[in-house]
């Protein structure tokens, strides 16, 4: 099992984690809105719980009109932990 502090493997190759937060980042400012960061694990029940909360219609709806979302998988996208730990 993967645990926190595992840096991604080449055969995850995938968008980096910095690459994610400066999409989000971009989007954010032009839509005129906040930046909501979401750190996560596949084994982490919280992180799963939070985004089926984000998944429900009524709360995509009211919070996308304000936010945008930016999930980063601390294990799966490169740099995901390094900048979980900023």
């Amino acid at each position: 099992a993967k645990r926190y502090g595992a840096e991604p493997k080449a055969e995850d190759e995938g968008p980096s984690a910095a690459a994610l937060l400066d999409a989000g980042l971009a989007k954010a400012k032009a839509e005129n809105k906040a930046v909501f960061v979401s750190f996560g694990a596949p084994w982490c029940g919280w992180c799963k719980t939070l985004d089926a909360y984000h998944a429900r219609p009524a709360v995509a709806d009211a919070l996308g009109k304000h936010l945008v979302f930016v999930k980063i998988a601390v294990e799966e996208h490169a740099g995901g932990q390094k900048l979980y730990d900023k």
